[in-house]
């Protein structure tokens, strides 16, 4: 732990997020501009505020922090999750989790923590992207499934052409933002996207979906992070002599990133 650093716990949900600083102890504040300023107004530079990513809803609080050149760190849930069985804690509530996470920033401390820093505008537009997309690939699915099921029970010949019409549509949607998505890229770090395409195996798409989640790379300092990340690194369960099951790989992570690497 930093000499004289408060290590502050954030619990964030999408209306509230929940505080627990070493000396104030718990306060809650709810999650919208004016909560956060009060926040932002009890902290000193002695402070260091930490948290889990929370899908989006601890994008606004961490934006504010770091344009206040505070200290934040956005951990990995599954890091704290594990750090909180390790002290066999029970309770599971907002205010027990702030305090957890405070005690997580403490066990690690400046050496073990990173500062974190947002992403470009080009890599945040590329996730906003990706995820219209897959949106749009549900949908499409679902279609296709509604159709197979008509033409096999001779169903609407109105309604068959109807959902052909968008499935068609929905098609050219998908192809205007996937176009879209590498020219973002391309403009970004075009110098990147090539390199990815020279891999035996990496087309364009994959390569576009790769930057895109990992923000380039910068969230990581060496490949085996990036492996861990995507859930490829191979997991063996040995206890003793005896191998308790083969070893694969730990399928943590965002799924569809494996999806497009096999």
């Amino acid at each position: 732990m930093q000499q004289g650093m408060n290590y502050v716990g954030i619990d964030v949900s999408k209306d509230v997020f929940d505080v627990y600083h070493p000396q104030q102890g718990h306060a809650q504040y709810s999650n919208t501009t004016e909560g956060i300023k009060k926040f932002v107004a009890t902290l000193g530079t002695s402070e260091w505020t930490v948290m889990e990513a929370t899908g989006s809803y601890h994008q606004h609080l961490a934006q504010a922090l770091f344009e206040k050149d505070l200290l934040v760190s956005v951990v990995n849930p599954l890091q704290v999750k594990r750090f909180i069985q390790m002290q066999l804690q029970r309770n599971k509530t907002d205010k027990s989790d702030a305090q957890m996470v405070h005690r997580y920033g403490c066990y690690e401390g400046s050496s073990g923590l990173q500062q974190w820093h947002p992403e470009s505008p080009a890599y945040r537009e590329s996730k906003e992207i990706l995820s219209g997309i897959q949106l749009l690939f549900k949908q499409q699915t679902a279609l296709k499934n509604k159709c197979h099921s008509l033409e096999h029970k001779k169903g609407s010949v109105a309604l068959l052409r109807s959902l052909k019409r968008q499935i068609r549509n929905i098609t050219k949607e998908i192809q205007a933002l996937e176009a879209a998505l590498v020219e973002l890229l391309k403009e970004e770090e075009s110098e990147m996207l090539s390199q990815l395409q020279s891999i035996p195996g990496i087309g364009k798409k994959t390569a576009t979906i790769l930057m895109a989640y990992t923000g380039g790379f910068s969230m990581f300092s060496s490949a085996s992070q990036v492996i861990a990340y995507m859930g490829l690194a191979p997991v063996e369960r040995r206890s003793g002599s005896s191998i308790r099951s083969k070893t694969r790989i730990s399928k943590a992570g965002d799924p569809n990133v494996r999806n497009h690497l096999f």
